[in-house]
C-alpha cells in the first residue's frame, strides 16, 4: 500500500486488537508503514512477534512496536494492555478493534448459549472494558475508534455472529452520540467474514461485484476512517461489501 499519501497519521499511537488475524495483521502493518507507533496484541506471543517484525521493517521512522500478550476475555489482561500502552507512549490516538471469533450455528444447536456468551465476551464485553479505560486518553488526543464488524445482513446458520455484530454496530452509534461533543470520533466499518467455499460461491453469485473483498480493501477503509479525511464522520456504519446489501 502506498505510504506516500499524507493521511496525517505520523507518530500517532495505534492499538490494534486481534493483531495477527488476517485483517488485524494487514491493518497494524499498514499503519506502521504510515509512521504510526503501533501496539500489537493478541494471545499468541509467537504470532505477535512475527507481526511485530513486519511492522518494524516497514516503519519509515524505524519504530519498534509494543507487543502485549492479551486475552480480551481476561479483565486483568485488558487493564495491563492499556497500562503498558500509556507507559510506553504516553498517549493513545487510535483503537482498531479487529478481535473476532468466527462461529456458525442456529438457534437449535446444542451449544448455542455457550457460543453466544463467547461472542459477547470477545466482541462486546471486552470492548466496553477497553474503551472505558481508553476514553480519557482518546478524548485528550481527539482520537478515533474503528470497530470492525460483520456485514449488517442476516446469514443463514450464523445466528450468534449476526446478533453480536448488530450489537457492536449499535454500541458504536451510542458511543458517538455520547462522546462526539468532546471531540471524540467513533467510527465503524464492515469486515469480511471467513466462510466456506460453497457459501463463498453463493456470495460471489449474488454480489454485484461478483467477488469477495480483499484484505487490502478492508484495510483502506479503516485507514480512511482513522485519518483526518473522515474528521466529520462519527458513528457511521461504512459497509464494505461490494454492493451485497443493496
Amino acid at each position: 500500500m502506498n505510504s506516500n499519501v499524507d493521511l496525517n497519521l505520523e507518530d500517532k499511537v495505534v492499538l490494534v486488537t486481534g493483531s495477527y488475524g488476517e485483517i488485524g495483521k494487514n491493518t497494524v502493518v499498514t499503519f506502521s508503514s504510515f509512521g504510526c507507533k503501533v501496539v500489537v496484541t493478541g494471545r499468541n506471543v509467537d504470532n505477535l512477534q512475527r507481526v511485530a517484525v513486519e511492522c518494524a521493517q516497514v516503519s519509515p521512522s524505524h519504530y519498534q512496536p509494543l507487543v502485549v500478550v492479551c486475552d480480551l476475555n481476561n479483565e486483568s489482561d485488558v487493564n495491563n494492555l492499556l497500562r503498558q500502552t500509556i507507559e510506553k507512549f504516553g498517549k493513545l490516538n487510535i483503537i482498531i478493534n479487529c478481535a473476532a471469533k468466527e462461529a456458525t450455528g442456529s438457534i437449535m444447536d446444542e451449544h448455542t448459549f455457550n457460543d453466544f456468551d463467547v461472542q459477547i465476551s470477545i466482541k462486546l464485553r471486552s470492548s466496553i472494558q477497553l474503551y472505558r479505560l481508553a476514553l480519557p486518553y482518546l478524548i485528550e488526543s481527539k482520537g478515533v475508534i474503528v470497530n470492525v464488524s460483520a456485514i449488517p445482513k442476516p446469514y443463514p446458520a450464523y445466528l450468534n455472529l449476526c446478533l453480536v455484530n448488530a450489537e457492536v454496530d449499535m454500541f458504536t452509534k451510542v458511543l458517538a452520540l455520547e462522546f462526539g461533543s468532546a471531540g471524540f470520533v467513533d467510527t465503524e466499518t464492515a469486515r469480511r467474514v471467513d466462510i466456506d467455499s460453497q457459501v463463498q460461491k453463493w456470495f460471489e453469485s449474488v454480489c454485484p461485484l461478483r467477488r469477495m473483498a480483499t484484505v487490502d480493501e478492508i484495510t483502506k477503509s479503516i485507514l480512511f476512517l482513522a485519518s483526518d479525511y473522515s474528521s466529520f464522520i462519527t458513528g457511521y456504519n461504512l459497509v464494505v461489501d461490494g454492493g451485497f446489501t443493496l
